[in-house]
């Protein structure tokens, strides 16, 4: 028998969360999380596979309501927004440009009831004498990271909270590890937001919808999956 012989109906409650699950980039609800139900999404997040059973993955949760995480929180996205704004400025926009852009994305974190940091601790990975696998043991962390950070969105949907995975900790890796103090070897990776969310969403006009339902599309299964052939006659020839 398989897994899904024993779920029985868990199995289609198990494809109803899959397939439900969007990123949220709307308002969030000020309803307060509860620490315990972040703490228990990220604990599933424990059972996501990783390269040689490493478990690489390392969280931070900042929460908004808690005045031993705001200050340092704020901190945290004022250094960010900052940078954002100079790369900005860098881009070509005006320096007024420039500071109205990066304060308004910056919102999307600081109006989060809940900030999840996700790191990668490179101290348990494998080492290796040549840089390439050096290298790939570096890119299979961030896979298994990332496996971890599926797990996590797709349980703090399970337990009624939106969320989004956002990757501008990369462009701020320096920032973030001063402003936390971190370990040497934790490589920041996301922030992923996470509330309940707002009932009354705004409604979108006829050609917004059209659009986000284009830029929401799943492809389809022909697009993304392949026989191992596929390519291998026209590379002959």
């Amino acid at each position: 028998m398989t897994p899904g012989d024993y779920l029985g109906k868990e199995k289609d409650a198990f494809i109803h969360v899959v397939t439900t699950r969007r990123s949220y980039r709307g308002h969030y609800s000020p309803r307060m999380v509860k620490p315990q139900v972040v703490e228990d999404c990220i604990n599933m997040a424990r059972w996501a596979p990783s390269a040689h059973n490493a478990q690489p993955w390392r969280f931070m949760t900042a929460m908004k309501h808690l005045d031993s995480h705001e200050g340092l929180r704020s901190i945290l996205l004022d250094r960010m927004s900052e940078k954002y704004s100079i790369a900005l400025e860098n881009d070509g926009k005006s320096k007024m440009d420039a500071i109205s852009v990066s304060k308004g994305k910056n919102q999307v974190f600081v109006q989060a009831p809940v900030l999840i940091i996700a790191f990668l601790d490179a101290g348990v990975l494998d080492s290796y004498p040549d840089a390439e696998r050096q290298e790939n043991e570096f890119l299979m962390g961030v896979q298994s990271v990332a496996a971890a950070i599926q797990v996590l969105i797709l349980t703090l949907h399970h337990h009624g909270l939106a969320s989004c995975w956002y990757c501008a900790p990369l462009f701020c890796k320096e920032i973030v590890r001063r402003v936390l103090h971190l370990p040497d070897k934790w490589s920041p990776q996301a922030f992923i937001t996470a509330g309940y969310p707002m009932n009354d969403q705004k409604l979108h006009s006829r050609q917004e919808k059209q659009i986000l339902t284009e830029r929401r599309r799943r492809k389809n299964l022909d697009e993304i999956c392949f026989p191992i052939n596929q390519f291998h006659e026209a590379g002959k020839s």
